[in-house]
């Protein structure tokens, strides 16, 4: 399932509105990831369909809990760098770690 799926959903069973806004991390638009959980499913798994159930069951302790939700929160706006932070219209997070390719190209420097 595709975020625009879950959101789709979500919205459908809540009546939310979906806000589009740009992903703060580097990455292609459309990512598709195929799992499989048919050797799980062998050996005797019997998943909870999200939309079986699950969603209800997570809107339904969200909403009993809301009062503890803080707004300030949501939308998260972190962005992972500075064509992203400009995206969002937010300042990149500064971060000390570096990868191993950062590592290296800075000894050969």
């Amino acid at each position: 399932m595709r975020v625009e799926e879950l959101a789709q959903l979500v919205s459908s069973i809540t009546g939310a509105e979906i806000a589009y806004v740009p992903n703060p991390r580097k990455e292609a638009e459309e990512n598709d990831l195929n799992v499989s959980n048919r050797h799980l499913r062998a050996l005797g798994l019997d998943p909870i369909l999200l939309a079986a159930g699950l969603l209800d069951d997570t809107i339904e302790i969200s909403s009993r809990y809301k009062d503890r939700i803080n707004l300030d929160k949501i939308p998260a706006r972190t962005a992972w760098n500075e064509d992203r932070s400009q995206a969002l219209g937010v300042e990149a997070e500064e971060s000390e770690y570096e990868s191993p390719i950062e590592q290296q190209s800075q000894q050969a420097a």
